[in-house]
């Protein structure tokens, strides 16, 4: 079989379309020099003349194929390598590397322009977010930041979709520019077999991810051996357990190697987790407690399974690391505070309710890894451009199915359906939605209601197509931060000594003005005791939502400064959301993030009065949503 990478295909494809063609035009297809394209084509010609198809380059006439391109097409038609599995190789590369790689090394490898290798470089940092680590471009290139486990996990959930089966691996060819060894099919069962007998014969029960994991584990530490990339040695050495110790023999004996420590300390992680789960119990069930506990914490969220899913696997490993006073450190905790403030303080009160739940205590630092997945959660919502709903029906449980059915085959596309329940259902539920359909009026609902028939007819589409369009389109991203926002509700003070006397100022505010219960006053101080909200010289205390009566967003300026847990903080943004805010969330968490850079904070402690204040907040947030 042919082994062209997804670019070759893209070359052979034009050929085979054109008939004839030159290297310009391949060129401007490609958008590669000219010597790269050569390079192409000769590796091309080298896979197709063993299958009786020449390429034929001739000076004044041009480029074309001769010969039996039949099989060609096919291949064409049904490539073995999509735009994906470049994405997962890129990604594979990059976790396997312990130093920068360049953006020229990258697109020589894959054989891709640097504006092709840009935009998979999108993706890639995407896909490493939702596993907790950061690609970082530095003077030297790019680097994937991140605990050395963490890394590992990633390369597992990218390598262990294309497993088929228990053993056997489907090896796109891309994979093999990133790691040839890894991808090897007999090296790769070997190393399975080898680990399954160990794990039996010490009754350490694991799952099939959990399996793979490991094996891909050490195919990764071997390889970085025959590379000469070591890992740094940790600071702290910690004594391996005895089944480690057996382990890290029957390895080194079998695979000719010597492990290093860091490489060994990796292992013994791992290991701890099964043992202590072969002794607790199976993590299926680890993960279907959680998976209940985070659907009745999250109920009143539009999330979905996915993130479920992943966060009950990642607070899984977690607690199980924390119930063993194992703690690791988040090098990007406070560039995940700064770029992701809304996913942080969501990962923040799903924290607090953990550490109730298990009596145990999160760090930031382990609350960081937690906002990824909200964030990633959050980029998945972007993407598909879904509007969340619920439909709320009276006319019993036929009249509901058929309603549902109705409503998923009209508006699959632009919605997605997180429940469908009965009116005393929803009376005694918290829901956070941004769209209800209902059978029946509901005057105290705070997200959008449409009042449609079980019948669904076609004036009820046609107001359900008009609220989804009103929900889709934001005509002015500032204004939902502005709408917030009153005048009247920005305070200078200047005799405020420290945190709790700023809280309590604008938390008895909120009160007054009838905006908050008088439990908001304990329940801001508990959340910014538990993680601190501080970035740069601003901090954003927030309210929790059972405690809004009506959203708001009041601002204390300080230009002396206020010791906020000692740090200094000149404007304090106090945050007070309802589920009515869900639709805009991320419009009012992208405004307060324009709001907190130093430039502005400089630009705003100048100012005399609220109204002067107010007028600089709407330029600041004009200019950065043109």
């Amino acid at each position: 079989m042919f082994s062209l990478t997804a670019l070759e295909i893209k070359i052979v494809t034009y050929l085979l379309t054109q008939g004839k063609t030159h290297y310009q035009e391949l060129m401007t297809m490609t958008g590669l020099s000219r010597m790269t394209v050569v390079k192409t084509l000769d590796h091309i010609s080298e896979q197709l003349q063993p299958h009786g198809i020449q390429l034929v380059r001739k000076k004044g006439d041009g480029l074309y194929l001769t010969g039996d391109t039949a099989q060609l097409l096919q291949v064409s038609q049904q490539s073995q390598t999509s735009e994906l599995s470049r994405v997962d190789a890129l990604t594979v590369l990059l976790l396997l590397q312990t130093t920068p790689l360049t953006i020229k090394r990258l697109a020589e490898t894959f054989y891709l322009s640097r504006n092709a290798l840009q935009g998979d470089l999108k993706q890639v940092r995407q896909q490493l977010i939702a596993q907790q680590l950061v690609l970082k471009t530095t003077h030297r290139g790019l680097v994937v930041n991140g605990m050395e486990s963490q890394k590992q996990r990633a390369l597992a959930a990218i390598l262990q979709q294309y497993w088929q089966g228990f053993e056997s691996p489907a090896t796109p060819q891309i994979f093999k520019l990133a790691a040839p060894q890894l991808f090897d099919q007999g090296y790769l069962q070997h190393l399975m077999q080898m680990t399954q007998l160990f794990l039996k014969t010490y009754r350490l029960d694991y799952t099939d991810y959990q399996l793979k994991t490991l094996v891909i584990t050490l195919a990764v530490m071997v390889q970085r051996l025959q590379a000469d990339q070591v890992l740094a040695a940790p600071t702290i050495v910690k004594p391996l357990l005895p089944v480690t110790r057996v382990w890290l023999t029957m390895v080194q004996e079998q695979l000719a190697v010597t492990l290093p420590v860091a490489e060994q300390q990796l292992l013994d992680q791992q290991l701890q987790a099964l043992q202590w789960q072969s002794r607790t119990g199976t993590s299926e069930q680890s993960q279907q407690i959680l998976e209940r506990f985070l659907r009745g914490t999250l109920a009143a969220e539009a999330v979905d399974h996915t993130l479920i899913r992943e966060l009950a696997q990642h607070l899984g490993e977690t607690l199980e690391r924390l119930k063993r006073g194992i703690v690791i450190h988040n090098p990007e905790t406070e560039t995940i505070k700064k770029q992701f403030p809304f996913s942080f303080e969501r990962a923040v009160q799903l924290a607090s309710q953990l550490c109730d739940q298990y009596q145990l205590m999160m760090s930031d630092d382990e609350i960081a890894y937690v906002a990824l997945h909200f964030q990633s959660f959050l980029e998945r919502q972007a993407k598909t451009h879904q509007i969340s709903a619920i439909v709320v029906c009276s006319s019993g449980t036929g009249w509901m199915r058929l309603l549902r059915q109705r409503l998923m085959a009209r508006y699959e596309s632009q919605m997605t359906i997180q429940r469908v329940m009965t009116l005393a259902e929803f009376q005694r539920t918290p829901v956070s939605t941004a769209l209800i359909i209902t059978t029946v009026p509901l005057p105290q609902a705070t997200a959008k209601v449409v009042v449609v028939s079980a019948l669904l007819n076609q004036l009820d589409q046609e107001k359900i197509q008009l609220a989804l369009q009103q929900l889709t389109v934001i005509q002015d991203p500032a204004q939902p931060l502005l709408n917030l926002l009153d005048p009247t509700a920005i305070y200078w003070r200047s005799d405020l000594p420290d945190a709790p006397a700023a809280i309590r100022f604008l938390g008895q505010q909120l009160i007054q003005r009838g905006l908050a219960t008088e439990g908001v006053l304990v329940s801001t101080l508990s959340r910014e005791i538990f993680s601190s909200t501080v970035v740069r010289q601003t901090a954003m205390p927030a309210a929790q939502v059972n405690e809004v009566l009506q959203p708001s967003l009041s601002m204390l300026i300080a230009p002396k400064g206020i010791n906020w847990y000692g740090q200094s903080v000149q404007v304090v943004f106090f945050l007070a959301l309802d589920h009515s805010a869900q639709a805009v969330l991320p419009e009012i968490y992208q405004g307060l993030t324009q709001l907190k850079t130093t430039a502005f904070v400089k630009q705003l402690v100048k100012c005399t009065d609220a109204a002067a204040a107010y007028q600089l907040i709407q330029q600041q947030l004009t200019a950065a949503f043109k």
